[in-house]
């Protein structure tokens, strides 16, 4: 299901931009119920910017980020405050958005007959974690931590790069290493936002988790594969 979020501040900006083809095609993607997500830092990007560059980043991360579970948000409540848009400068326009998130993320969900299971988590150097099938004796969905994962450099995923939880010791531009614990990412906005004095934006964002779990090559719980998949985003800037 979509949350619309609306705020005089950015209150979630989830840019997980992994798409689903990142995943094998024989994958099986399903919903989340609970999708807890850690965003460490927020920054704007300037004119001349692209999804594989960010141009003289502003960071406009409010108190060090935040946590939250954006699969639970109702349309139109906060999820958190991660960013205030008033932070950047005057003079200047902003076209991409550059975040950086832990690859860990708290799920509950299935995929295909793959149900998540408390205590059965991944792992920053594993495939995936492992999970109830549904015909095991009291299957259910249940709370556990699960990882985007790691892959080589693929032109593809040009997009984002693996770092710590400060956007640094990056991984080389379309990785994701074992040892990082979070990634770093770039979206273009809808349009681009000049910031006005006296003017606060409105920012809409929009989740939708229904396709928020994978299982790693097959649905019915034969290996340890089940991941973090990207729920689909949308970010406008309005009211500049």
């Amino acid at each position: 299901m979509i949350k619309n979020l609306f705020s005089k501040l950015i209150t979630f900006s989830f840019c997980l931009v992994l798409s689903s083809n990142s995943y094998a095609a024989t994958n099986v993607k399903g919903a989340a119920t609970q999708l807890i997500v850690t965003m460490t830092k927020v920054q704007l990007c300037e004119s001349g910017s692209t999804i594989s560059n960010c141009l003289n980043p502003i960071d406009i991360t409010v108190d060090g980020g935040a946590t939250a579970d954006i699969a639970s948000v109702a349309a139109g409540a906060a999820a958190a405050t991660v960013a205030d848009f008033s932070k950047a400068p005057l003079g200047k326009s902003y076209t991409h958005i550059q975040t950086v998130m832990s690859r860990a993320m708290t799920i509950t969900g299935q995929a295909g007959e793959c149900y998540t299971k408390s205590g059965a988590d991944g792992a920053l150097n594993t495939a995936g974690a492992t999970g109830w099938d549904k015909d095991d004796s009291g299957a259910v969905t249940q709370s556990a931590t699960l990882y985007v994962p790691f892959f080589a450099a693929n032109s593809n995923y040009t997009m984002m790069e693996g770092s710590d939880a400060n956007g640094e010791n990056l991984a080389p531009n379309s990785s994701v290493r074992t040892t990082d614990t979070h990634f770093r990412s770039r979206n273009a906005l809808t349009l681009p936002y000049t910031p006005v004095a006296g003017s606060s934006p409105t920012v809409f964002v929009a989740f939708d988790t229904s396709i928020a779990v994978n299982e790693l090559d097959d649905g019915d719980c034969s290996d340890a594969g089940l991941q973090a998949a990207p729920p689909t985003v949308t970010l406008t800037v309005q009211g500049q």
